[in-house]
């Protein structure tokens, strides 16, 4: 798995280090990371209906049964603006 988080070549991957700590600093650093990717993808997939009324919800998706298909959801145009999949904030 590749666990790298650096953003330049020039920079030093801190997440190594932390990763190679002691099991209770692993630990934590498992719940923040969880913390963290949990935010990501909650956000994500918020976005198929973020700023939408109700309504335009249900019409867009009529059997309300069903999960709404991530990352293949019906583009608004506010979500539009990024691409399926990512998270906004």
């Amino acid at each position: 798995m590749n666990t790298s988080i650096i953003y330049h070549t020039d920079e030093s991957d801190v997440i190594d280090d932390l990763l190679s700590s002691n099991t209770n600093e692993r630990d934590l650093i498992d719940r923040l990371l969880g913390c963290a990717y949990g935010q990501a993808l909650g956000d994500a997939y918020g976005l198929a209906t973020e700023f939408q009324k109700r309504s335009d919800v249900a019409t867009t998706y009529p059997d309300g049964t069903q999960l709404i298909p991530f990352p293949n959801y019906v583009q608004s145009q506010h979500s539009s603006r990024w691409s399926p999949g990512d998270w906004t904030d």
